[in-house]
């Protein structure tokens, strides 16, 4: 009975604690695993996809943030700078991880990449017309399908959905029925 009672009482003193939330900049865990001083563009884009499954995230979003915040001070590598921005979209810094893409395009004018990730960033903002800009740049450089489907991404969002719905309807009939009748590889056509 003793030790029931004292049980209750160390149980219940903690029980009531109060709560502690961390400031931004604490340290909550640190990571115990290593990371290379330098990873190819393929071993930065096999981490990155790691990153999004279940579990992986807690794990190796740090130590894919970290190495990135290294190598962006002193690399004009437009993917370098692509995939810390990616980093800064998952975190919600949209300011910081747009003007990231903004250098991106300074360097690689046409990095498909950038440009869509741009506009996605652009529609969370809830910037819908430069978002629709940012898409349609991509006409000549990107998939006519994907520029379609970017462009018609961000016109829905400003009340046009039946309308974005229907040309997608129709650009997606108009892809399948050329798949059915390939281009002729013929000489001359015939």
């Amino acid at each position: 009975m003793k030790y029931l009672i004292w049980s209750f009482i160390f149980v219940n003193t903690f029980a009531h604690a109060e709560p502690y939330i961390p400031n931004d900049n604490d340290v909550i865990a640190t990571s115990s695993t290593p990371l290379a001083a330098t990873l190819t563009l393929q071993e930065l884009a096999t981490l990155f996809e790691q990153t999004q499954y279940a579990g992986q995230t807690e794990s190796k979003q740090g130590l894919l943030k970290r190495y990135l915040e290294q190598q962006v001070n002193t690399s004009d590598n437009p993917e370098i700078l692509y995939y810390y921005a990616r980093v800064l979209q998952r975190e919600h810094q949209f300011d910081e991880a747009l003007a990231f893409l903004a250098r991106v395009k300074e360097l690689s004018p046409h990095h498909v990449n950038a440009a869509l990730l741009t506009a996605n960033i652009l529609m969370v903002q809830g910037k819908f017309d430069d978002a629709k800009s940012e898409c349609l740049n991509l006409i000549g450089h990107a998939s006519i399908e994907t520029v379609t489907t970017c462009s018609l991404d961000a016109q829905s969002q400003t009340g046009k959905l039946e309308e974005s719905f229907q040309a997608l309807k129709k650009n997606r009939s108009q892809r399948d029925d050329e798949s059915k009748y390939p281009p002729c590889t013929c000489r001359d056509g015939f």
